[in-house]
């Protein structure tokens, strides 16, 4: 066996996975901002797009009225 672990020792492998495991958080909780950044960009482009479509919509109804109407 490798006898006593003295207590800085101890102390220094506590800290270094502490630091591991703050390190690996740090780079979970950047993978998903840029998941989030990237979904958020995803609903502002279908949201344009159903703005769109509905601009559509309302053109065609005008125009169906239009035609209804003469």
């Amino acid at each position: 066996l490798v006898g006593q672990v003295g207590e800085a020792r101890l102390l220094l492998m506590t800290a270094l996975t502490l630091a591991d495991d703050l390190e690996g958080a740090q780079r979970d909780i950047a993978a998903i901002k840029r998941e989030i950044a990237a979904m958020r960009s995803e609903q502002g482009a279908a949201q344009a797009d159903s703005d769109a479509l509905l601009g559509l919509a309302r053109r065609l109804e005008d125009i169906a009225a239009r035609l209804e109407s003469t």
